[in-house]
């Protein structure tokens, strides 16, 4: 994913987190987000038996809250699990690609760019948030 951004636009601010980041370290990063017209955040998070819950991990939950107090629009892929959106229900626009797969990055970057169109619907229902069947066909 991240030369597929850097191809299409060499000056888009592109970081790679590590969820072992503190939040000193992200602070940085808040702070240049802050500068943007927009974000674009892809979190790669998978079901895992026993887990228990459906999280992003370490400190990113804290650099989310961060992002969104800023008011800037954040368009959120999710790269896995779409259950991710009842955490971050104020983000401006909502991906679930539903894999971690490289041609699902790809296209998701192709989708962001316009070089194909949005489209697809929820095989689940995310309580409060979309129904069975929400999304895109065109």
């Amino acid at each position: 994913m991240f030369d597929e951004l850097r191809r299409r636009g060499p000056k888009i601010d592109v970081t790679l987190l590590d969820p072992q980041y503190t939040e000193s370290e992200l602070q940085p990063l808040v702070e240049r987000a802050a500068q943007c017209p927009a974000i674009a955040i892809a979190a790669f998070v998978t079901a895992a038996a026993y887990r228990g819950d459906v999280a992003l991990a370490g400190v990113y939950p804290w650099l989310m809250e961060r992002l969104l107090a800023q008011k800037t629009p954040i368009v959120f892929a999710a790269m896995g699990n779409p259950y991710l959106l009842r955490a971050y229900p104020g983000v401006a626009a909502y991906i679930a690609a539903f894999s971690t797969a490289s041609p699902s990055e790809v296209a998701v970057v192709k989708a962001l760019f316009n070089e194909i169109q949005f489209q697809g619907k929820l095989p689940v229902t995310i309580p409060g948030l979309a129904a069975f069947g929400a999304g895109l066909r065109q």
